[in-house]
């Protein structure tokens, strides 16, 4: 008798295996069509693939963490721009940018405002971004600026 009931648990596992055995891959199927249901509902900058490429990645970037304050077009006018102590740099601003070298940039996106003597409702995004990441926004932000980095009185 018991060995008889010991082949029934025996053979239950064994289906109970098999069963799981055959759920895990139609799960992970069913994961997998999901995840790409929901990156066709993201629009915008925070579709995943909205931007392809480095400079798309500065881009999308740059509308996570700068948008909110220096706004889509870095005009300085972000829908948090209104509440801060200071206005946000205008990033389309030729005349100015293009008197900042690359690494007066990169310094102030690194390390916050407070880096470069500006106000602290800058803040650092060195702990956010690469070093990479950092890199491209500044490249970035000259595209918004349409200039570089002018040295008084060179000549090129």
């Amino acid at each position: 008798m018991k060995n008889r009931e010991g082949k029934k648990i025996f053979f239950s596992l064994i289906l109970v295996a098999i069963l799981i055995a055959l759920a895990i891959p139609l799960m992970a199927e069913n994961k997998k069509e999901k995840s790409k249901d929901a990156s066709k509902v993201d629009e915008g900058y925070t579709a995943k693939d909205a931007w392809k490429g480095k400079d798309a990645e500065a881009k999308s970037n740059y509308a996570m963490y700068c948008s909110p304050c220096h706004g889509d077009t870095g005009k300085g006018n972000g829908p948090q721009a209104e509440a801060m102590e200071a206005p946000p740099r205008n990033h389309t601003d030729g005349n100015y940018l293009s008197t900042r070298t690359d690494d007066q940039l990169l310094k102030v996106i690194k390390g916050g405002g407070l880096a470069m003597g500006f106000t602290s409702s800058m803040p650092p995004f060195d702990n956010l971004l690469t070093e990479e990441e950092i890199k491209g926004m500044v490249k970035y932000v000259r595209t918004l600026c349409n200039c570089e980095y002018k040295k008084i009185g060179a000549v090129k």
